[in-house]
């Protein structure tokens, strides 16, 4: 509102004085410079008055409802964060626009960014700030080299391989590294097994996340079997032309990187009545197998039994024998021979049956041979 001494027409004749419409002492004005005419007449001719009237706005506009500072995380498998708020208003005693240097809704990256708001009247600017700060709190994904499986050497040994992992983040991989574990060209054995290696990966706020990669080792050679008994094994055959089988295990060395167990067939302690052949299977921890075969041959050395001669045997002088002659007795009549394993080979009497002699005391001898070179000697 504004007032003003109102101004007045003189004339030597009557005069009219015409004020400006709405803007009489006591009006309101509008902020700035304003012209006010008044205009006198007095029919024959008339004048005018024209004066300004300046408003002055002393009064700044004020931002209500300023956000306070803001914290948030990024997105999910994003390096910033969506940010809204609910935006303030300018407050004035005359007309106030009001601008922003980011609107609630915009991205924001990782950091702290100043968000300010300015609100202006037709004389006055003002600004106020608030801070939306991100902070990045996503662990980096790491992969790690695959699960290894790895054929140890003729030594039970392999070197380690070249591995390597890998990392993706929402934002940047710092660095990715090996944390523990064997490392390329280390020796694996498989009594130290199995193995594992263990990575890192970190990202440019610091967060880090690991992985565990599992190396196993395997033995893919078959035991190796030496033998240490005479090829083929000889085993003496008892009376009734059997024999035991024995357990070679004593008598092989095996070479295997595992551990192995022996199978034999026929088993130790199984009685065999002829020639026959033993199977050694050896398997190791790993199902790897090695086969082996002896032959076993039964070696007869019983000699073949007979019938027992009589101890002594006298003889009549045959009818026309000459003087003191006579004929030596057929005794492999009274032996009856048998051999239960190889078989007789040859029966002999030494002198042979009917051989002439002078008659004195004579000794006449029996040989009983077996197909397997025993022989039985008796005598009367």
């Amino acid at each position: 509102m504004v007032n003003y001494a109102s101004p007045f027409a003189e004339d030597n004749c009557i005069a009219t004085l015409t004020p400006p419409t709405g803007q009489l002492s006591g009006a309101f004005f509008p902020v700035g410079s304003t012209a006010v005419s008044y205009t006198v007449t007095d029919g024959i001719s008339n004048a005018t008055c024209t004066f300004q009237i300046l408003v002055i706005d002393n009064e700044a506009p004020t931002i209500v409802g300023l956000p306070a500072n803001i914290s948030v995380s990024t997105d999910p498998s994003d390096s910033t964060a969506l940010v809204t708020w609910a935006a303030p208003t300018a407050s004035d005693n005359c007309a106030a626009t009001i601008t922003a240097d980011h609107a609630s809704g915009d991205a924001f990256g990782i950091g702290t960014t100043p968000v300010t708001y300015t609100a202006m009247d037709a004389m006055h600017s003002i600004s106020a700030t608030f801070l939306v700060t991100v902070t990045d709190d996503e662990d980096p994904v790491i992969t790690c080299p695959p699960n290894d499986t790895l054929e140890v050497d003729a030594t039970c040994s392999v070197a380690t391989p070249l591995y390597t992992a890998a990392a993706t983040d929402n934002h940047t991989i710092d660095s990715i590294w090996q944390t523990e574990g064997p490392v390329p060209n280390d020796p694996l054995t498989l009594v130290s097994g199995p193995y594992y290696t263990k990575w890192a990966a970190v990202d440019s706020s610091g967060n880090i996340t690991t992985c565990v990669q599992w190396i196993e080792l395997i033995d893919v050679d078959a035991p190796v079997i030496t033998c240490l008994w005479p090829a083929p094994i000889e085993l003496n055959a008892d009376q009734n032309c059997a024999a035991i089988v024995p357990s070679l295990s004593s008598q092989q060395t095996y070479d295997d990187c595992s551990g192995v167990t022996v199978e034999q067939d026929p088993e130790s302690g199984t009685v065999i009545y002829g020639d026959t052949v033993i199977t050694t299977t050896v398997t190791d921890a790993f199902g790897n197998v090695s086969t082996t075969t002896d032959p076993v041959h039964l070696k007869d050395i019983t000699p073949p039994q007979h019938d027992a001669l009589p101890d002594t045997m006298e003889l009549e002088i045959e009818y026309g024998m000459p003087q003191c002659h006579a004929h030596i007795p057929d005794l492999l009549s009274f032996l009856n021979p048998v051999d239960g394993c190889s078989g007789i080979d040859h029966v002999d009497q030494t002198p042979p049956p009917n051989t002439d002699f002078v008659v004195a005391p004579q000794w006449v001898f029996v040989e009983v041979a077996d197909n397997a070179g025993n022989i039985a000697r008796d005598s009367v």
